[in-house]
């Protein structure tokens, strides 16, 4: 038998959120871990540094695989301050890039369209809005451009605009489309997306865009999830879905530097929870995966 040397390996995990989670709480605990990057399909492993500190480790991370949502990890995710012993390696790796596309076709065609019409609209001009700006179902049903009532959401106005929208979009929507597939994810975008938009037309007019309401929606959905099915391992932390209400009754509120779609982000908010409420209560026939 060979001896074990360490840092000695102890789990992989497809997620870097579930990686994070899991050694924040390690390190809250003095327990001092490495975390690298490998190949999917669970590219991050992380590794225990000292010997006598691995049998308390190994009962935790049984107990993290029991059940991630335990309010302690939650927590220690929260209150982490100290960086990990051996930061994740982001270096370009095309073979990655590959396949991370290759996983996530619908989030990150979409992410890619989205800034592909942001840089348009400050090269081409006007022409690109008006191609996607919103119409109502009595005009598209006469154009025939139903492509406007969801196009919308593809549209943003400022580098923080759709830095803070596509961020979401990826963290979000890669849990949704890992564990729903592809088709749900789809479905989930062109839902919100369009009562989103519906929305904020009916309250203010044509005169909008922005992935918001879609991104309200992930919070929704990802939160009531978590709520109604705590075992399929999905949800928020509290901190960050009072920062997301506190900012809803902010724009209302008129309290912030930008103009808010505030219509968009409370039916985006409240459609998300309701498609998580019908997916979790009635069986659909949608498989979870791990």
């Amino acid at each position: 038998m060979e001896p074990v040397t360490y840092p000695r390996f102890l789990i992989s995990l497809a997620e870097e959120a579930h990686a994070r989670l899991l050694a924040n709480y390690l390190q809250s605990q003095q327990i001092q871990i490495e975390m690298r990057r490998g190949e999917a399909p669970y590219p991050y492993h992380l590794f225990i540094v000292y010997p006598e500190q691995w049998q308390q480790a190994s009962s935790i991370t049984e107990a993290f695989i029991a059940n991630p949502m335990d309010k302690r990890f939650q927590e220690a995710s929260w209150l982490a301050e100290k960086p990990l012993s051996k930061p994740i390696s982001w270096r370009i790796n095309p073979n990655s890039w590959m396949q991370t596309v290759k996983a996530y076709p619908v989030v990150t065609g979409l992410l890619f369209s989205c800034v592909l019409i942001f840089l348009s609209l400050f090269t081409i001009g006007a022409s690109v809005y008006n191609l996607f700006q919103f119409q109502p179902i009595e005009q598209v049903t006469i154009s025939g451009e139903w492509w406007r009532l969801w196009t919308p959401a593809l549209l943003h106005f400022s580098v923080l605009h759709i830095v803070f929208n596509l961020l979401w979009w990826w963290i979000l929507g890669k849990v949704l489309e890992q564990r729903f597939g592809h088709f749900f994810i789809v479905m989930f975008f062109l839902v919100t997306a369009i009562s989103s938009n519906y929305a904020q037309f009916l309250d203010g007019g044509a005169n909008f865009g922005g992935l918001s309401g879609v991104v309200y929606a992930l919070f929704g959905f990802v939160w009531w999830v978590g709520w109604l099915k705590p075992e399929w391992g999905m949800g928020l932390p509290k901190p960050l879905v009072g920062f997301m209400l506190i900012w809803l009754v902010l724009g209302y509120a008129d309290a912030l530097w930008v103009n808010m779609a505030n219509s968009a982000h409370s039916v985006g908010l409240l459609s998300g929870c309701f498609i998580a409420l019908i997916l979790c209560k009635w069986d659909w026939g949608i498989r979870v995966r791990d």
